[in-house]
């Protein structure tokens, strides 16, 4: 019936009208003389198809077909267009005898991937198709080093330029300067990222050759194109409004930890809820329980390795369970173990970058694990309005005489029931009816009594609020927050109701390490086998000409600077260049 042959990377197509009565098979003979034989999928007396063809004045015309029987062959169809999460069409046109045919002009596409999707009139999806626009321009970089050659542990100058002042200043930028050996790179750069291959499933060989101007190029295009669809919605269930449990919720700005509060088997509402972090600097969260007796908090990402600590009000609820709910999916995916074939071509290459790295952990690991600082914010009251620093004062052996002979912003008073505490509010010169919030560490305590139990030797400030305080929707009358010298506060405390945990923060970022040479140590005996040179993922330009400096190491060869970008209002840009290192 029809003979075909790939015209890249294996991929072709070919087009002819099928028969309802026969069955279709294709036959395939590779290269190497073996023949592959399937079946094509059934032909259908129902449904719709769609086909996209070239017109001329640069335009394309979609072709909808509906089968005789279909109940929408009198009706019509919707074409919805989109790319990047950019509408750029919605169109509908009536069958005529179940024939309808929509011109678009490819001057109003957007950039990139579009994706065309037909709806029938009940607004359910039957055919999709992706078609590429290849982007006009990007943001022009180029990088220049100062020489084509180098020695060892010789001093290096980059200059990173950018054609246009507006796109180059304030744009983000990437920099990684590595050795070229016979290990093969990846040829993905974040121009066919961007633009092809973060929208398309599976691996793109070769996803370059797509921008060039090679004369094949766009039928090749076009036959990727044609392999995928249906990848970024599931339209039945968008259109359809199908109920999807949402297992976990997004983590946007910050880690969500999440409690189940219940008394018994029974989940609890309306539980206020109190989680602090004792790391230096304690902080604290207040959260009240959902309809299902969930608290959530969120954690922010730069909070280090702790000591998580979560209670209820011990006075008022001292019944409750609480008990964390796993952040970690269940459900195991057991993905099947790729055997691992290496060429022998890369073994020397390989052997060498096992070397250097094995050398660089063993003269500079300290070096190379060095974590950029966090910073960590005060208390989350901020500045206290008294602060007492126990040391410059006298030691009194109880609680109790430190708080009446100079803390004049609380004041104690010991009834039948134990002791209760109020602050003065200073913004309305009179004392607070309702008791403060007290701290140790950043940790809540309810009863005065267990904090006037504590040794005064242990303790090293006291802060003063004298003012409301809100946290969320918690109100506060004033603050009597007490501060170990080591931050260990938990370890004081005998509530036998805390919930204590130990929380993994995510790790801070690294610096990347690299030595310099100056003349002093220039001639240092202990090796340098760095194979990446530099490495900086954020480069921000601050002038029309950006100049970055680092130092060759003891590796001999090639070595290739690659730069990738965007700028402020979007473009893409990527630029590479060379220099060769030689022994002095």
């Amino acid at each position: 019936i029809v003979k075909f042959t790939p015209l890249k990377f294996g991929m072709g197509h070919f087009t002819f009208a099928p028969s309802q009565a026969r069955q279709y098979r294709a036959l395939i003979k590779t290269k190497a003389g073996n023949s592959i034989s399937t079946n094509l999928p059934a032909i259908l007396s129902n449904g719709y198809s769609m086909r996209v063809v070239d017109s001329v004045d640069n335009k394309i015309v979609v072709q909808v077909r509906a089968a005789l029987h279909t109940r929408s062959l009198y009706s019509g169809a919707y074409l919805f267009i989109h790319a990047r999460n950019m509408i750029s069409h919605v169109l509908y046109l009536p069958f005529a005898n179940g024939k309808c045919d929509f011109i678009i002009d490819r001057k109003d596409l957007l950039e990139g991937i579009s994706h065309f999707t037909m709806f029938d009139t009940d607004l359910l999806p039957q055919c999709e198709r992706l078609i590429f626009t290849k982007p006009k321009k990007g943001m022009e970089l180029s990088v220049v080093p100062s020489e084509s050659n180098y020695t060892t542990r010789q001093a290096v100058s980059v200059e990173l330029r950018g054609a246009l002042k507006e796109e180059f200043l304030g744009s983000n930028c990437s920099v990684s300067i590595y050795r070229i050996d016979s290990i093969p790179h990846s040829l993905e750069n974040i121009k066919s990222y961007f633009w092809l291959t973060s929208e398309l499933g599976g691996k793109i060989e070769s996803p370059e050759y797509y921008f060039s101007t090679d004369a094949s190029s766009q039928e090749a295009i076009d036959n990727l194109m044609l392999t995928h669809g249906w990848r970024r919605f599931k339209w039945r269930e968008e259109v359809l409004n199908a109920i999807r449990k949402k297992t976990f919720l997004p983590e946007r700005n910050a880690a969500i930890v999440e409690f189940k509060i219940q008394q018994g088997n029974q989940p609890m509402s309306g539980i206020d809820t109190y989680l602090s972090m004792a790391s230096g600097q304690t902080k604290l969260w207040a959260a009240k329980s959902d309809e299902n007796g969930i608290a959530r908090f969120e954690i922010p990402v730069q909070q280090p390795n702790s000591t998580m600590i979560l209670q209820t009000h011990s006075a008022i609820d001292s019944a409750l369970r609480i008990e964390m709910i796993l952040p970690f999916r269940k459900k195991e995916k057991k993905w099947p173990a790729v055997p691992i074939n290496l060429p022998a071509s890369i073994e020397y290459s390989l052997t060498k970058r096992s070397i250097g790295m094995q050398v660089q952990n063993i003269y500079a690991a300290e070096k190379n694990d060095k974590q950029s600082e966090r910073s960590i914010d005060s208390y989350f009251y901020g500045t206290a309005d008294e602060v007492y620093a126990l040391d410059d004062y006298t030691r009194f052996p109880i609680m109790e005489e430190i708080l009446r002979e100079y803390v004049p912003g609380v004041f104690v008073r010991k009834r039948k029931d134990g002791f209760h505490f109020s602050v003065y509010d200073q913004k309305r010169k009179s004392v607070f009816e309702q008791p403060p919030m007290m701290l140790l560490d950043g940790m809540p305590i309810f009863d005065e009594d267990e904090l006037m139990k504590l040794d005064p030797t242990q303790i090293k400030t006291l802060e003063v609020i004298t003012r409301k305080w809100h946290l969320g929707e918690f109100q506060s009358h004033g603050i009597v927050s007490l501060k170990t010298y080591e931050g260990e506060g938990v370890a004081l405390l005998t509530n036998p109701r805390l919930l204590k945990l130990d929380y993994a923060g995510l790790s801070a970022e690294k610096e990347f390490y690299s030595p310099s040479y100056v003349s002093t140590n220039s001639n240092s005996r202990i090796p340098d086998y760095r194979h990446l040179l530099y490495w900086n993922p954020l480069v921000q330009p601050k002038d029309v000409i950006e100049k970055l400096s680092f130092f060759t190491s003891d590796v001999t060869g090639k070595y290739k600077i690659v730069v990738e970008g965007i700028s402020k209002n979007g473009m893409i840009g990527y630029t590479e260049a060379t220099f060769s290192v030689d022994k002095k």
